[in-house]
């Protein structure tokens, strides 16, 4: 029986148009896709608790997460 890993409800940044309602169970096989703008990157970003919405909330059971940026830099430090 699949339970609810994570729950987003009314979950949305002050610059998006739109707000996320998704309940992701256990068996479940997520895409994202969208235009340019539509939220696709935040709504990642807010998965993987990298960003908090600034209205709703995200309810999270057990979870894993990862997260690969658009744009991977190493640190200067790291440079040598």
């Amino acid at each position: 029986m699949p339970t609810n890993l994570v729950t987003f409800k009314d979950a949305t940044k002050e610059y998006l148009k739109t707000s996320f309602n998704i309940a992701i169970d256990s068996n479940d096989f997520l895409v994202v896709s969208g235009g340019n703008g539509s939220g696709k990157s935040t709504f990642i970003k807010m998965l993987c608790g990298l960003i908090k919405p600034s209205i709703g909330f995200i309810k999270m059971t057990k979870y894993t997460k990862s997260y690969v940026p658009e744009k991977a830099e190493l640190p200067t430090l790291l440079t040598g």
